[in-house]
């Protein structure tokens, strides 16, 4: 009878001391696994074995209440996440409306300002533009006809030349005017054989010229071509068996007069030997 009791209550002491030592031995290898607090409890134990039936006749042992089941783990909050990577740039949004217009008082204008100082003057502008021709006017009046003007002179090119020549004997000891006494040429007029000059009426540039031959004289003789009294042209000889000549250009105003002067001696000209001459070259 004894044995019969013992060996079922042996059998269930063993159960629940292996359950304490595994319940144990997992505790302490999982750190996680803390002892619950009072507020939190683990699942409930295995119920006990039943017991074993009492001997017939006697009233039987109540079997054991089962041992408390090991505390539930506690639960541990999770470890904070990375941080995720930085999104996209998201699309432009649209434009938004065009706010109202704020409504403001005009202010009140400021004090005038000082007169500045007068600036250089500016660089000279270009030119403008033409501008349009002008609309052209009424045609006026006919006028009255003007008198007759004087008649002009004739478009032919004006001339003046001459050639003198001495025929006759002629001395003087002192500056004297050789006269001649017949014009070969003379056009226009300007040669006055009393006076033996030429007396310019067409202002231009003038050539003269004269050949003397026959002179007599015991002095030196002298020939001086004069305008107004002043020498342009001059000659002298040593002897009387040579001419004496020469020849010049000259510009003559109207007016001026030229002539032919001689110094120490006398001539004896004819055969056309002493001749003076002279044309105009080109008008003024």
């Amino acid at each position: 009878m004894e044995f019969t009791f013992v060996k079922p209550l042996m059998t269930t002491l063993l159960v629940l001391a292996t359950q304490v030592r595994h319940s144990d031995s997992q505790s302490r290898s999982d750190p996680d696994v803390q002892s619950c607090n009072s507020c939190c409890q683990g699942p409930p134990g295995l119920n006990g074995l039943p017991g074993s039936a009492g001997i017939p006749g006697s009233a039987g042992i109540p079997g054991s209440n089962g041992n408390n089941g090991s505390p539930g783990r506690n639960g541990f909050p999770g470890r904070d996440g990375m941080n995720g990577r930085e999104g996209m740039k998201g699309d432009l949004g649209f434009k938004g409306d065009k706010g109202d217009v704020g409504i403001g008082i005009e202010g009140m204008p400021g004090p005038e300002g000082p007169s500045g100082e007068h600036g250089e003057p500016g660089l000279r502008g270009l030119p403008g533009k033409v501008g349009p021709i002008g609309l052209r006017g009424e045609v006026g009046m006919k006028g009255d006809k003007g008198d007759h003007g004087s008649k002009g002179e004739s478009g032919r090119l004006r001339r003046s030349a001459f050639s003198a020549q001495k025929t006759g004997s002629q001395s003087s000891t002192s500056d004297a005017a050789l006269n001649f006494d017949e014009a070969r040429v003379n056009i226009g007029g300007h040669f006055d054989l009393s006076s033996s000059r030429f007396t310019c009426q067409i202002p231009g540039t003038y050539f003269f010229a004269f050949s003397l031959y026959g002179i007599q004289s015991s002095q030196t003789p002298h020939v001086m071509l004069k305008k107004d009294g002043n020498i342009i042209a001059y000659t002298r000889s040593e002897t009387n068996s040579l001419p004496m000549s020469s020849s010049t250009m000259v510009h003559l105003d109207v007016g001026n007069q030229v002539w032919i002067e001689f110094k120490n001696g006398g001539f004896a000209c004819s055969s056309g030997k002493c001749q003076f001459s002279g044309y105009l070259v080109y008008e003024d």
